[in-house]
């Protein structure tokens, strides 16, 4: 039985063989990675032995660990199989492993590697899928995107974006966010795939906390994602039960008490939320004006507030609220609404703050435009 895992190799291979955890994300795009093989060898669908040896392995040194960071690595399915057959008690491991993918003649081929190597493979191929493949496929995005936007307003966020790179550690988790994401979800905002909950979550993250460090820190609160859809919820399926004994919904109840609280006669409470499970609109309550704002990205010309958030206002303020649109740009695609129901919010909440401030330090937070490239990098 062979075991896995970064124990299972010398700790004096480590820094020769992976990326140090505190590397940057431009030091791991140069790191010397095996390539890993496409198509499932033949030769371990039926005999997985034939990758064991007989032989003792050769004794590693500076050019047999080169040697191996140079050879592809086989598929996964194989990984997985010979895995599963070395990690069998009864399996018949012998002394050493071959690299019996490799093509016939191969020079390689019939070499004995220490047991480890199938460790090191399955490692390998765990750090290309997660890691590398999407960090290169980011950079790729941004330096197909560059060259045409040289002219715009854009160029200096993408400059800075490639400046990150060189100071963006390549794993570990992201902080000072609600969230606790792995840092390889920064690379999805180079990307088309950046529209997702986490990052709707991050850069409300982003607006909470300039908000806080305002003039006036406490006269617009920035909902988390949940709460409209939770009055939502209670208002289909638990509007009997809602009051202020009623511990699952104390939280919405005790949120909705400020509405007539004169402490908080001038806040603003905003948000967003998602309607017919694929469209995100911005929703406002003004207090001292008793109107709820609502902006649709769609653009539709009716009146988008659901009829839950006025029966959640009029149960607690004892009165409709008027209703008016929120200005908000018009989304040209089936994705982006998220990326405008956050924008729009940003800035009917700091009039005169730019949502994505420039020039903020590596170690706290920085973002780039909010326009139609999505280049928002949080650090």
């Amino acid at each position: 039985m062979i075991p896995f895992g970064f124990d299972a190799i010398p700790l004096a291979f480590h820094g020769d063989l992976f990326p140090a955890p505190g590397a940057s994300v431009s030091e791991l795009l140069v790191f010397m990675l095996p390539p890993q093989e496409q198509v499932v060898s033949n030769i371990l669908k039926s005999f997985p032995s034939g990758f064991v040896s007989v032989d003792p392995p050769i004794t590693m040194n500076m050019s047999s660990l080169r040697q191996i960071q140079s050879l592809p690595i086989p598929s996964q399915p194989n990984i997985d199989a010979l895995q599963r057959f070395l990690s069998d008690p009864k399996a018949n491991v012998r002394n050493a492993i071959y690299y019996a993918h490799l093509p016939n003649g191969h020079s390689a081929r019939s070499i004995p590697f220490p047991h480890w190597v199938v460790a090191y493979w399955w490692l390998i191929a765990q750090l290309r899928h997660y890691a590398l493949v999407p960090w290169l496929q980011a950079e790729s995005w941004i330096s197909q995107v560059h060259p045409s936007i040289r002219a715009s307003d854009l160029c200096t966020s993408v400059d800075k974006i490639y400046s990150n790179l060189h100071n963006l550690p390549w794993t570990g988790k992201m902080h000072a966010f609600c969230d606790s994401e792995p840092i390889i979800h920064f690379s999805r905002y180079l990307s088309s795939e950046w529209l997702g909950m986490t990052h709707i979550h991050q850069q409300l993250d982003l607006l909470r906390h300039r908000l806080s460090h305002g003039s006036h820190p406490f006269a617009f609160e920035i909902l988390p994602n949940h709460f409209f859809q939770k009055i939502i919820n209670i208002y289909n399926h638990q509007s009997e039960q809602y009051t202020a004994n009623h511990r699952p919904t104390h939280h919405i109840w005790s949120v909705g008490e400020q509405l007539t609280d004169p402490a908080f006669r001038h806040s603003k409470l905003g948000g967003i939320l998602n309607i017919d499970a694929n469209h995100w609109i911005t929703v406002v309550i003004d207090i001292a004006q008793s109107t709820i704002f609502c902006g649709d990205s769609l653009g539709t010309g009716h009146d988008c507030i659901p009829p839950a958030i006025d029966w959640w206002v009029n149960i607690h303020v004892g009165q409709h609220f008027t209703h008016l649109p929120l200005p908000i740009g018009q989304q040209g695609d089936g994705i982006s609404c998220s990326l405008f129901a956050v924008n729009a919010l940003a800035h009917f909440s700091s009039l005169n703050m730019h949502f994505c401030p420039r020039g903020m330090s590596m170690q706290s937070i920085f973002a780039g435009s909010m326009k139609p490239l999505a280049l928002s990098w949080i650090l």
